[in-house]
């Protein structure tokens, strides 16, 4: 009891100094050492204020409000328990795409009905950590907040851009070290919805753009499938043995890779006019390598490329003086 009986006075009630020990005990933690930050003038009507506090380790949590300038009144508060401090916290609607600073508040007209919106950073669910928003659209009532494109503020890798010609809202998103992925939304019944996904993919060695565009209802109207020869891919998964060039710029590769002989014929472009991956034969007595295409058929020597179709035979020959590798390092290859 002589424990407890400290902290009594001689009527058994706590002392003064006492009650205020035990209230700061129960005073939240993220009221203590908080700081401010007023973003820069950035709306004759509005101001924004970034209430924080640290976490550790450089990371902080805290509340974005939003008020009225003229009243005091604050309309917006959101809070961020992922705040992502830097040299972008003080100024709206910086976005360093893709993975740079971005703001933590953006005052635009998303919607494209004349009235500036915000977006309001509130934590950490875009592509590998990067900025996640809430969208607040400005009506005569006031800020209402928008589910539909707060969904499409959190899929990305920051926030999304705004096209104002073409009332249009684009987002960026990434997958590993390759594939990456675009989409575009325009507005139906004042909604936004997707009309166009761009998809840059990995295949095997080569780069697969993949455009679809689809419409309000979500039904696919259109689809493109293009394929590029890509140096990275090549440089990381496969191995050249016999690259020349010919006119107009357009390159002949065969590779390989670990379980794979292919062949690439691509303009100055990159665009593959011709791949063809498999079955090939090669010619210990001529060095040389054909494949069929269809009703083609494709023999490569090291310094041409002579094509044989039902009806006539013609030669592509090479610029002298290109030539990388030799058909003769897959002299082991014939299946």
């Amino acid at each position: 009891m002589h424990h407890l009986s400290a902290f009594l006075s001689s009527s058994g009630t706590p002392p003064l100094y006492t009650k205020l020990f035990m209230l700061l005990l129960f005073i939240p933690v993220f009221s203590l050492g908080q700081k401010t930050i007023q973003l820069k003038d950035f709306s004759p009507d509005y101001t924004a204020k970034v209430t924080y506090t640290t976490t550790g380790n450089y990371e902080y949590e805290g509340f974005i409000r939003i008020f009225n300038k003229k009243t005091n009144k604050m309309l917006i508060e959101v809070r961020n328990e992922m705040l992502i401090l830097g040299n972008a916290s003080e100024i709206a609607n910086i976005a360093q795409k893709p993975y740079g600073e971005h703001s933590l508040v953006f005052y635009e007209d998303f919607n494209f009905d004349g009235r500036k919106d915000f977006a309001i950073a509130e934590g950490r669910a875009g592509c590998y950590g990067s900025e996640s928003y809430k969208i607040f659209l400005g009506t005569k009532q006031g800020f209402k907040y928008s589910q539909e494109l707060t969904d499409i503020a959190e899929g990305g890798c920051g926030m999304f851009s705004v096209d104002p010609e073409d009332k249009s809202i684009h987002t960026f998103n990434k997958s590993g070290w390759f594939d990456k992925f675009g989409y575009s939304y325009r507005y139906h019944n004042n909604k936004p919805y997707l009309y166009e996904e761009t998809s840059i993919v990995a295949d095997g060695l080569h780069e697969t753009l993949i455009i679809e565009k689809f419409d309000p209802k979500g039904k696919s109207i259109s689809k493109e499938i293009t394929k590029y020869f890509n140096d990275d891919l090549m440089e990381q998964l496969g191995e050249i043995k016999l690259q020349n060039t010919f006119r107009n710029n357009k390159v002949m590769t065969i590779y390989t890779t670990s379980d794979t002989l292919g062949y690439s014929f691509h303009n100055e472009d990159y665009f593959i006019e011709l791949l063809h991956e498999g079955d090939f034969q090669y010619s210990k007595e001529d060095n040389t390598l054909s494949f069929i295409n269809e009703d083609t058929k494709y023999i490569i020597h090291e310094d041409k490329i002579v094509i044989e179709t039902p009806s006539k035979t013609h030669t592509l020959n090479a610029i002298p003086g290109k030539k990388i590798g030799t058909l003769k390092s897959i002299a082991h290859y014939n299946k």
